[in-house]
């Protein structure tokens, strides 16, 4: 017994010796040789698919990068997704700017406008970004009875639908002249959480709102939605996601839809991480970012990243969005 004893301690002070020494234990070369195979089949699909391989995948432990690099192309490169291309970038484009990461606003702004975005469209997603991330503050701040909240949110819904449906019946929305009056027009009433706000700065708070997230603008609005909602799930801001989903919903959204635009969004804190933690140069990161975009641009056709056809506008839908 007392044998057993030393042999142990001494296999546990050789053990804390090694690691003190800097040599820590190596992974069985079965498993090394299986993890560099993987690592290896996806930069070579990389170098297939960017006619090189970006050093920043190359910041990823390499014993996953095959499943990371997987997902990152099943979501952000398959064209066959629920949300268009363009969208997809501005969803990823929206949250890093919240985040914030530098990296990944330039690379999804690039993105978005090569699969046909405009700058326009870029600064509504940013402008988005920004109101979701304001309101989140207020919201929290003001520390909202949650049960109260949720009815209030239905009340908004219900007054949106409505105004949809007279929006494609032809009937005018009507015009009030203050902030009060045309709330309680779109809104159904006026929410307490826009009372509480100092009174010289309801009219402008309600006016941006109003303009930028529920009136027509260049992006369709269950897309402005989403984008918000995005956003609010990795603030996070609990009051700020139910009310998104359900204005996403109203707005015509999908469940899939609406899990794809958090999928980017957790994918966009993930790569963002990754990015910011390994510290990579800004100008070497923007240069890959411009080779991608220039390999695309020489593909015959040029490849869009992730999608289709550019998000449609307001003026394309014939008023499907309507009231948002």
């Amino acid at each position: 017994m007392k044998q057993s004893f030393i042999f142990a301690a001494a296999l546990t002070l050789v053990t804390l010796a090694g690691t003190a020494n800097g040599a820590p234990p190596s992974p069985p070369p079965a498993a090394d040789q299986k993890t560099s195979a993987s690592a290896k089949l996806a930069y070579d699909d990389m170098a297939k698919m960017f006619g090189f391989t970006p050093e920043f995948f190359k910041k990823y432990p390499e014993l996953a990068i095959g499943g990371a690099w997987s997902e990152y192309k099943s979501e952000f490169l398959n064209p066959e997704t629920v949300l268009p291309g363009p969208i997809k970038e501005m969803i990823g484009l929206a949250v890093a700017a919240q985040i914030p990461c530098s990296y990944c606003i330039y690379a999804h702004e690039k993105f978005a406008m090569m699969n046909g975005a405009t700058k326009e469209q870029t600064k509504e997603a940013i402008g988005i970004a920004s109101l979701a991330r304001q309101w989140s503050v207020w919201f929290n701040g003001l520390n909202l009875d949650m049960g109260k909240f949720k009815k209030d949110t239905d009340r908004i819904a219900s007054a949106m639908k409505q105004n949809a449906e007279r929006t494609k019946k032809s009937q005018a929305i009507q015009v009030n002249p203050s902030w009060e009056s045309e709330a309680k027009t779109m809104l159904g009433f006026v929410p307490d959480f826009l009372k509480a706000l100092p009174p010289e700065s309801r009219q402008g708070a309600w006016q941006d709102i109003k303009d930028l997230a529920f009136s027509p603008t260049s992006i369709e609005g269950k897309y402005k939605f989403l984008m918000s909602l995005a956003v609010s799930a990795q603030i996070p801001c609990q009051y700020c996601v139910i009310a998104d989903t359900k204005d996403a919903k109203v707005a015509g959204a999908t469940e899939a839809e609406i899990h794809e635009a958090l999928h980017i969004a957790s994918m966009t804190r993930k790569w963002s991480t990754i990015l910011n933690g390994s510290r990579m140069e800004q100008s070497a990161f923007e240069s890959e970012i411009d080779r991608i975009v220039e390999h695309a641009g020489s593909q015959k056709p040029p490849k869009q990243m992730g999608g289709a056809a550019a998000p449609k506008t307001y003026e394309d839908t014939d008023g499907e969005n309507a009231g948002q």
